[in-house]
């Protein structure tokens, strides 16, 4: 198939180019809140600027992906992480979901759980000006706070390579020559002297040292017929001047496509997905870099679709709910409901409070129950419904924070109830035991729906050990509650 370059698209071109060019995403600090001394557990604020975005932005850090959010979720609240035995110490990147060199990394250090110990929070580092092709190096300021250090000293260098060891006093500190590793981006990392466990690294933008830039031209984007579900073909073209490698990456619509090498130009995507939301699509290509996680240069590139998609309707998503069931032993399920029209064939994605759900065909009988969910009254709910395809057709409802009832019988107040088999199919066996007297005589038996509901009442001879049949009870989850002289014993099961 000939190609042929699109002329009347220069000019959009040029429009994506220049929002890819302002966006900004700067000051990126990650603060732990509501740390509970009682659970090791704690959340994590992020807080950072922006500007010349797109609608939403992601965030990831330490191999994981934490979810999508839309801007008007700054600041963020995540969690919550687990605090140990140790220092631990997390790298949070907030990047945009459409332009993928607009992003911000902020490193976070946390102590552990029991007692104050030491601590790098909130490391940063600027290029203070450009970088020197004859020694390879650059000047670059760093600082950050220090928790319970231990001694005035701390040693700066990469994963790799060590720099030198500097009083804290002199924070914020310029290295005037920092080594260049000739990736787009340099790593620092810093140690409390004398702690090898207490340390931070943090990833930024290196400047260009010495090299002949790279730049992607004569872009040339045809797109062909449609598939009948959302996708087309496409053919791709262009040149290189300057190429770092014989390598380079797709993206479109802000999804990751593949990695092709420029032997395989022209390239044909025989199933390229229209992002749903109008005549125009995008592409974004990036040519890797001479060394390992490096992208020297990128270009953007907007396309009017085929024929073929223009009267179809777009992707829509509407009518969010979600309702809670009542808590039992803490925890709650949630029912989602929602409408949709002109959907993708990848079924549809549920997430929210940095939590990923699933994915969903729409045949999926409605309500989609999650859970259970923890009612710890410090968690913020949030559903978002979006489709798999076409993840900007999306539609959210908002639930707070849930906060359950304490449960009566806490096991740390000595009271114990031991459930078995749990699951069960016939029966179950109860033990009912307190370290603080004897549990004995006629008690009420009684079992609740995980909505709250009671379904089943019975009178036992001894509460501290008797058999219950639910053989009759409907597949789910089943609140067991037992009162006698003695008080009152809560627990749980699911009915298989």
């Amino acid at each position: 198939m000939k190609l042929k370059l699109l002329f009347p698209l220069v000019l959009l071109f040029a429009v994506r180019l220049s929002a890819q060019q302002d966006c900004h995403i700067y000051d990126l600090t990650a603060k732990v809140v509501e740390f509970d001394d009682s659970t090791c557990q704690f959340y994590v604020k992020l807080n950072f600027f922006h500007s010349g975005n797109s609608d939403f932005y992601t965030v990831s850090g330490n191999g994981t992906g934490y979810g999508t959010y839309t801007y008007a979720q700054v600041p963020l609240i995540l969690g919550p992480f687990q605090a140990g035995n140790a220092p631990l110490t997390f790298e949070f990147a907030v990047r945009d979901s459409v332009y993928q060199d607009c992003f911000d990394v902020a490193g976070l250090a946390v102590a552990p759980c029991g007692g104050p110990s030491c601590a790098i929070n909130n490391l940063q580092a600027e290029v203070a000006g450009d970088c020197n092709p004859a020694t390879g190096t650059y000047p670059l300021v760093l600082n950050f706070t220090a928790v319970n250090p231990g001694n005035g000293f701390f040693n700066v260098g990469t994963t790799s390579q060590f720099i030198g060891t500097f009083p804290l006093s002199q924070l914020p500190l310029t290295i005037p020559n920092f080594p260049a590793s000739g990736n787009n981006f340099d790593v620092l990392k810093v140690c409390i002297n004398d702690h090898p466990d207490c340390c931070a690294v943090t990833e930024f933008m290196a400047p260009p040292c010495g090299e002949e830039p790279c730049e992607i031209t004569a872009i040339q984007v045809e797109p062909g017929d449609c598939n009948g579900d959302s996708t087309y073909h496409l053919w791709i073209n262009f040149q290189v001047v300057n190429p770092p490698s014989t390598q380079f990456s797709l993206w479109g619509n802000g999804a990751f496509i593949g990695n092709y090498n420029l032997s395989q130009l022209p390239l044909h995507i025989p199933n390229f997905n229209w992002d749903g939301q109008g005549p125009n699509d995008f592409i974004k290509i990036c040519m890797a870099g001479s060394n390992t996680g490096g992208t020297s240069c990128c270009k953007f590139r907007e396309f009017a679709i085929p024929d073929c998609l223009l009267n179809d309707e777009p992707c829509h998503i509407y009518d969010v709910n979600a309702i809670r069931t009542a808590c039992l032993c803490g925890q709650f399920f949630v029912a989602v409901t929602f409408n949709y029209e002109n959907a993708g064939s990848g079924g549809f994605d549920i997430v929210g409070s940095g939590i990923n759900f699933g994915n969903f065909p729409y045949s999926t009988p409605q309500p989609v129950l999650l859970g259970p969910l923890q009612g710890n009254g410090n968690t913020y709910y949030e559903f978002v419904v979006r489709d798999h395809q076409n993840p900007a057709c999306r539609d959210y409802a908002e639930m707070g924070i849930v906060e359950c009832e304490t449960p009566v019988s806490d096991p740390s107040t000595g009271h114990t109830m031991v459930i078995s088999p749990n699951p069960a199919t016939d029966w179950v066996s109860v033990v009912v035991i307190s370290d603080q007297h004897s549990i004995s005589g006629e008690a009420t038996a009684a079992v609740y729906q995980s909505d709250g509901r009671l379904v089943r009442e019975v009178t036992i001879p001894d509460m501290s050990n008797f058999r219950l049949q639910v053989s009759n009870l409907a597949s789910g989850v089943y609140r067991l509650s037992v009162t006698g002289a003695s008080g009152r014993y809560d627990g749980s099961f699911t009915r298989q």
